[in-house]
């Protein structure tokens, strides 16, 4: 345990102690809002029930591997090379150096998880639902295998989640995969075959289609846009 970890842990558990709840609390980077979710935990505060957290740096180590998993900012970092590079080019050509001044980026969006995922629904089957759904969805998971787990039929599940979202069980299903999908895509060089299958879909064709369902473009023109529009914010 780092020096000095357990005097942070107090000194945020009190502080979080004094605030009305519940609260959104946002930290600066992701090991400070693993401190925060060390206090709730001391506290016994239900995270995100009494106490939502959010990080910011989306380090997939801290984020991932925590109890509840921590939603995080995620940060413009290629963007950012980008621009450290440009200068740097400047330089060596024989530019003086710029003049000071601030250069704002766009984050990437917000890798939301468990931390921030409050349950929106008075019905326990269906909050439990959306919780696996949110936890398991890029993973193999069936409409029957999330009605299993909760303890109530297919067809009730289904009626009752549609009242509730406005949409079914299986299309809550395909909406986080294509979230998934969406960050690797605009994030990572992997390619679309390989996100496919890290963001649950079956093939690289279902998931082509599915995309094509939602937003009416391919994974591919996104990844474009998604570059050009973060290269012209640079």
């Amino acid at each position: 345990m780092p020096a000095g970890w357990s005097q942070r842990i107090e000194a945020i558990a009190a502080w979080l102690s004094r605030l009305p709840r519940p609260v959104g609390v946002m930290a600066a980077c992701d090991s400070l809002a693993e401190q925060v979710l060390e206090a709730c935990s001391a506290l016994g505060l239900a995270v995100p029930g009494e106490v939502g957290v959010l990080g910011c740096g989306n380090d997939l180590w801290r984020c991932e591997l925590r109890q509840p998993a921590l939603s995080s900012v995620m940060l413009p970092g290629e963007a950012v090379g980008m621009e450290a590079g440009r200068v740097l080019g400047r330089l060596l050509d024989g530019a003086g150096p710029p003049r000071r001044q601030s250069v704002l980026f766009s984050s990437p969006g917000i890798a939301a998880r468990d931390s921030t995922a409050l349950a929106e629904s008075a019905d326990p089957h269906l909050s439990a639902a959306l919780a696996i759904i949110r936890s398991r969805g890029h993973q193999p998971l069936t409409v029957s295998d999330v009605a299993a787990e909760v303890g109530i039929s297919r067809r009730a599940l289904e009626q009752r989640f549609r009242r509730w979202k406005g949409c079914s069980p299986l299309e809550q299903i395909q909406r986080h995969r294509l979230q998934i999908a969406m960050h690797l895509l605009r994030g990572s060089e992997m390619r679309i075959k390989d996100i496919a299958e890290a963001a649950g879909f079956s093939s690289a064709e279902y998931f082509s289609a599915a995309y094509r369902r939602l937003t009416g473009s391919s994974p591919a023109a996104f990844r474009r846009a998604a570059r050009a529009g973060d290269a012209a914010s640079a």
